[in-house]
């Protein structure tokens, strides 16, 4: 095979390197190997009209070529070097430089930019459902059960295998810096879906009233508080490192729901329901809290595994917000 030669291309004109270790090894007397050595055939020259574009010095080219075959012959060398150079169009294909893609496809952003937060969360949410960085996706998310007590009731409700949708498109409303301890925090804006089994369970009735349940949740305010620091990784590069967060949730209105089938039981336990509206802003508050959870262990693991040179642009060269 032919070795490809190290090019550079700079105002159209190149240089072309070739290290061509082309050598015949032959046995000697007594089964020894002799030394390698090396051959320059003619073909190479002839691969490298083929190969590169020529162009307006093509019989400058072939000139230097029938020049190189009379005076080189069948020459054995024990290592060859030919650097050969003319002035070639080619077109900038040959220029190789190192350019270090990012493993985001969102532009980085100042810390303080909600506009481009704002975009960059967007890509980031696909980006978690799709499982990159070895995150959880979370829309559709999936909790085992969320249940509520009401002692002076002398009842208590239970919601199995629930499943959130929308978390996708929660909306980044404010970022928080400097906070109480140091802490930063961000307040999200969600819209989300859910479905469920709920059970009713009452004093002094042997069995539970079950059906399943539709609830939809409207502008869940959630207000996320977290300590973090930046750590040098052993790569030499930065990484933010997210401690322990708190979570507040907030409901704007009482969410809706309907219950199925159309029996007894879904009869009973939508007078609870209608009797103590709390409950369902209990349910909404433990889901969106879950759901946030989950959301906050994913940017934690991801900041862990991307640099912050990636995603946030640095307000000094010393010191970034979060």
């Amino acid at each position: 095979m032919f070795p490809r030669a190290a090019t550079t291309c700079h105002n159209r004109t190149c240089s072309i390197i070739l290290f061509i270790p082309l050598f015949n090894k032959r046995r000697c007397e007594h089964n020894f190997i002799c030394a390698p050595t090396f051959q320059i055939r003619f073909f190479v020259f002839e691969k490298i009209s083929s190969v590169y574009n020529v162009g307006a010095n093509k019989g400058l080219f072939f000139a230097v070529i029938s020049a190189s075959k009379m005076v080189l012959g069948r020459v054995q060398l024990a290592f060859c070097v030919v650097l050969f150079q003319t002035v070639l169009h080619c077109d900038g294909q040959f220029e190789r430089t190192n350019y270090e893609m990012s493993p985001l496809p969102f532009p980085t952003c100042r810390a303080d930019n909600l506009e481009c937060l704002r975009r960059s969360l967007r890509t980031f949410f696909f980006l978690m459902d799709s499982g990159q960085f070895d995150m959880k996706p979370i829309d559709p998310a999936i909790i085992n059960s969320v249940a509520l007590a009401l002692p002076e009731q002398q009842m208590s409700i239970l919601l199995r295998r629930v499943n959130v949708t929308g978390a996708r498109w929660t909306k980044l409303t404010e970022r928080r810096f400097n906070l109480k301890s140091g802490k930063s925090g961000v307040i999200f804006n969600s819209d989300l879906h859910v479905t469920g089994q709920i059970s009713l369970e009452i004093a002094g009735r042997e069995g539970p009233h079950n059906g399943f349940i539709t609830m939809d949740i409207h502008g869940a305010e959630t207000n996320i508080t977290y300590p973090w620091t930046i750590q040098r990784g052993i790569d030499n590069e930065d990484y933010i490192v997210i401690g322990p967060e708190r979570i507040a949730v907030r409901n704007m209105r009482i969410p809706t729901y309907f219950l199925q089938p159309n029996d007894l039981d879904a009869y009973i336990i939508d007078e609870a329901l209608q009797a103590k509206q709390s409950i369902l802003d209990h349910f909404s508050n433990e889901i969106t809290a879950a759901l946030m959870h989950s959301i906050i262990d994913n940017f934690r693991l991801f900041s862990t595994k991307v640099p912050i040179k990636h995603y946030y642009k640095y307000m000094n060269e010393k010191k970034i917000n979060n």
